[in-house]
């Protein structure tokens, strides 16, 4: 493992989550650098270059691909260029983070894994939370069967119609399918949806409800849904090493003015309760008391603590946790969710 090596990053698409969630990371991150970015408008290229300290610049991600001092290569973009610029990345020899949902399509997850095995390149997807401590000590006290056997688990996120240019009449691309993939629950719902991946195992959707009640835009403002989950864990004398599953719902509402974030966790001894977006502390109830979980409040740059893993990986460490395989298994849940009111509404519209 060569801790000494200096990891020169690119980012492709240097938008708005690229100010403070993830591009500074990539600067302040030990032994990281961030050496060029790319933006379709040259002016807004320069400026953040320019307040990022960034050495280069570009309007085409060819040119950054290309770029012999970029080592590895962040893609930021909507969601349907995810695919195309991962794979040009991976076939020019260069590592890549890519940013939530993985692709518009289960298809397309599946074909960029391929050309990781093919190129060798390694492939992530930037669900962070995964390294935020928050989720570890959540996934920590579940593991080490601080609530019991998992039982079920209950998500629940309503967001202010208005948020996404509803009301106002604008309609950004996160909540047009042909760049999405889907609505907002591919915004949002995908980071819910990959820490009960993460913390309870594979999800299997075993039925699912989506429409359009607000008709502010196209793609589908509500989603309910049952399923499961899946992993060898067992905490008891009887179950351990066995196969243990939970039964699992989920609303996501962006048809009102409601604004809720709630994800509960009840096991054979105990419940973690716990907000997806923001830094409240998670809850432990158990026995009849309710104790906040100690957590350091997020980091200034979320991102970072993922970003430090996969340098950590790059240069020969232990592997990071957010990866190909898991962010694919977690576009495949959100395209079982929303397809039947796909195979009813063009994607396209």
């Amino acid at each position: 493992m060569d801790k000494a090596r200096r990891i020169k990053w690119g980012i492709i698409g240097a938008g708005d989550v690229c100010e403070k969630k993830s591009g500074p990371g990539f600067y302040k991150s030990p032994g990281s650098e961030l050496v060029a970015i790319t933006k379709r408008n040259s002016e807004a290229a320069a400026d953040f270059a320019q307040r990022h300290n960034v050495s280069r610049w570009y309007t085409k991600p060819e040119e950054l691909i290309n770029d012999s001092e970029v080592d590895a290569v962040y893609i930021a973009t909507p969601p349907h260029l995810h695919r195309k610029f991962a794979e040009q990345a991976m076939r020019a020899g260069k590592p890549v983070l890519v940013e939530k949902p993985m692709a518009t399509s289960a298809s397309d997850c599946d074909a960029m894994i391929e050309c990781s095995i093919e190129t060798g390149a390694a492939l992530w997807v930037a669900y962070y939370r995964r390294g935020l401590e928050k989720f570890v000590k959540i996934k920590e006290a579940i593991d080490s069967g601080s609530i019991g056997e998992p039982r079920s688990v209950v998500v629940e996120l309503s967001q202010d119609r208005a948020r996404y240019g509803a009301v106002s009449g604008e309609v950004p691309w996160r909540v047009n399918p042909a760049t999405a993939g889907a609505g907002i629950i591919a915004d949002m719902g995908s980071h819910m949806l990959d820490l009960v991946d993460w913390v309870l195992g594979p999800i299997s959707p075993v039925s699912s409800l989506a429409g359009n009640l607000a008709g502010d835009y196209t793609a589908e403002d509500i989603v309910a849904a049952t399923f499961t989950t899946r992993s060898v864990r067992g905490v008891s004398q009887k179950s351990a090493g066995q196969s243990i599953y939970t039964i699992g719902t989920a609303l996501w509402d962006f048809t009102g003015r409601r604004e809720t974030d709630r994800t509960v966790i009840r096991g054979s001894e105990g419940t973690i309760e716990y907000s997806c977006f923001d830094d409240a502390p998670a809850l432990i109830i158990k026995d009849g008391e309710t104790k906040e979980m100690e957590q350091k409040p997020f980091p200034p740059h979320v991102h970072q603590p993922l970003i430090e893993l996969i340098n950590d990986e790059i240069r020969g460490g232990s592997k990071a946790p957010s990866t190909a395989t898991s962010g694919a298994r977690t576009n495949r849940v959100l395209e079982a969710l929303v397809s039947g009111y796909y195979s009813r509404v063009d994607r396209t519209e």
